[in-house]
């Protein structure tokens, strides 16, 4: 994408956001490894004039890994506070199952709720 596509998709009055995916339960816990990724994000979307982000977590968390658990709603609070901080009037979203806990992915979806615009609920 460029930021002549991006603009054109504004000036016909779309939103434009970019997909962030790729980080595995593991990498939560690294701050280097999520500084990183928060911080190329962003600059692609500061860069090709994007209106935010959606996230895509698809690894397993177990019911039982608080430590895990807690990572990623720390990953999606810095986030989301550094691209609303930096891009008036961004969006932040968060992929979630179509049933939460049904697909060994035990999220805590009411913190991760406070940190993020909206869910896209993936049915399919």
């Amino acid at each position: 994408l460029s930021p002549n596509a991006t603009c054109f998709a504004h000036s016909k009055g779309a939103r434009v956001v970019l997909t962030v995916t790729g980080l595995q339960t593991q990498d939560l816990k690294s701050r280097l490894i999520t500084d990183k990724v928060i911080s190329d994000s962003l600059k692609k979307v500061v860069d090709n004039y994007m209106d935010g982000v959606n996230i895509i977590f698809d690894d397993q968390i177990d019911d039982n890994d608080h430590d895990s658990k807690q990572a990623l709603t720390d990953f999606v609070k810095n986030f989301a506070d550094q691209i609303h901080n930096q891009i008036s009037g961004s969006q932040v979203t968060f992929n979630v199952g179509w049933k939460p806990d049904a697909d060994v992915r035990y999220y805590d979806y009411v913190e991760i709720s406070k940190s993020v615009d909206f869910f896209i609920v993936m049915d399919y």
